[in-house]
């Protein structure tokens, strides 16, 4: 989110390509353009962007989409709180955490 949030502050759009987000030199060893990047279950995280917005998700544990249209998903108000349910997806945007763990399992 603040690579995501640096891009947009630097060029004034969000990146077309999550890894054109990050800086190099701040992640431990580097990194390989076109590799993607990976959430904590090592599944890639799938981004979409045209620049005005974005969406990134984590398909959760199980590496499975819950089926959900992502971009409806995409509105303002509180996110669903999913924790204790590790193979949801977790769903940020633009408009801030849609679908997320909210409180401490």
């Amino acid at each position: 989110m603040e690579a995501l949030q640096r891009h947009f502050d630097w060029a004034g759009t969000y990146p077309l390509n999550l890894i054109d987000s990050l800086d190099p030199s701040e992640i431990p060893g580097g990194i390989a353009r076109g590799l993607p990047l990976r959430d904590v279950w090592d599944h890639p995280l799938r981004y979409f962007s045209d620049g005005d917005i974005f969406l990134l998700v984590s398909v959760g544990r199980d590496g499975e989409p819950d089926g959900e249209e992502y971009s409806e998903l995409r509105q303002p108000g509180e996110p669903r709180d999913i924790c204790g349910l590790p193979d949801r997806d977790v769903v940020v945007s633009d408009l801030g955490w849609h679908v997320a763990c909210q409180s401490p399992p």
